[in-house]
């Protein structure tokens, strides 16, 4: 038996359409999930929903484009997630700023000097960001601070003094600030049924824990299904996946894993049919789950050695060992299984 490895290659455009797909795909969810987030939030169980979301747009294209490379396929999956999770959290910020800036607009209308005319967009803007890095170091931010900043010039405080505005806060600082204040505020953990008040608020620490752990989870379940699927055993000669796992051989008691693991890896038939046994159906034995290409039935095989524990809830499964196996070697394990069992048929008669 020899291990599979993904060729790395993929159709023609494929990694390009995995990646504008996953993207777009990505940022049409995070907006989605951000809606929803405004009216109930599932902690952990919407940041994997999301990502599983993502990974399934990415999982898709990795089959119809035959993207047999891992990394990359995991890679943007990766890429998928943190951008969901990213657009989730920036709509956050967006709402905020946006809520401000229409509360600074009526305000400036409201005290400001007629004379200075109606508030421009870059002059809220402005204020938005340095009353959020303001309030983020917990510092005052007045109603003739805010005119100032607003109209980008000298106003009088009332006491005769004079507010200058603040110089632009730079790049980045405000959605800082504004994340800051957010972690400060917390998250209010509550049950269905259950009014905010009577939940359990995070602080800034607990609260960031849970952001980092909700993008976690976000990202990775986002990279596994297109990273798994570009490991599937892949056909290079007809250019198609192999199909599911249709057959099983139960092989041995499961006594006999380590003679049998080394038989299957050295592709030595006649030590492996030593091996096949009598099977107690309710005692742990060893099966081969078989695959293979539905156009190329003399290609190799994919097959899975798993220990099998049969119990009376649920029968458990655990796979040992993965690889390709010639057709002549499952051909010659079935005539030994045939053997062994009119062997034992006369005795069990």
């Amino acid at each position: 038996m020899k291990p599979y490895k993904p060729s790395g290659q993929s159709a023609e455009s494929g990694p390009l359409l995995l990646a504008a797909a996953t993207l777009a795909s990505a940022v049409a969810i995070g907006v989605f999930a951000n809606f929803l987030g405004a009216h109930f939030w599932l902690l952990i169980i919407f940041p994997v929903l999301m990502g599983v979301g993502v990974g399934l747009v990415a999982r898709r294209i990795v089959q119809i484009r035959a993207i047999r490379a891992p990394l990359l396929a995991g890679a943007v999956g990766l890429a998928g997630g943190l951008l969901t999770w990213g657009v989730n959290f920036g709509q956050d910020y967006h709402n905020i700023r946006s809520a401000l800036t229409e509360e600074f607009r009526v305000t400036a209308m409201q005290v400001a000097d007629p004379g200075l005319g109606p508030p421009t967009d870059e002059g809220l803007q402005h204020a938005v960001d340095v009353a959020l890095v303001r309030w983020a170091a917990d510092l005052p931010f007045s109603e003739a601070e805010l005119v100032a900043n607003i109209y980008r010039e000298p106003v009088d405080d009332g006491t005769g003094g004079v507010i200058d505005p603040d110089e632009p806060p730079p790049f980045g600082a405000a959605f800082i600030a504004d994340r800051t204040l957010a972690a400060h505020q917390g998250l209010t953990l509550f049950n269905p049924g259950e009014s905010a008040s009577e939940g359990v608020t995070l602080g800034p620490v607990g609260t960031l824990i849970t952001w980092l752990v909700e993008l976690l989870f976000t990202a990775w379940s986002a990279a596994w299904l297109p990273w798994s699927q570009a490991r599937e055993p892949f056909c290079e000669r007809c250019e198609g996946w192999y199909g599911g796992q249709e057959q099983v051989l139960a092989l041995a008691p499961a006594a006999a894993r380590a003679e049998v693991e080394r038989a299957l890896k050295h592709s030595d038939v006649p030590a492996l049919s030593r091996q096949v046994g009598a099977i107690d159906a309710s005692e742990p034995f060893l099966a081969l789950y078989l695959r293979h290409c539905p156009r190329c039935p003399a290609n190799d095989h994919h097959v899975t050695l798993a220990r099998i524990h049969p119990k009376k809830k649920k029968t458990e499964r655990k796979d040992l060992a993965t690889g390709l196996v010639p057709p002549a070697t499952l051909e010659a394990l079935v005539i030994a299984l045939r053997e062994q069992a009119e062997a034992q048929s006369p005795a069990s008669s």
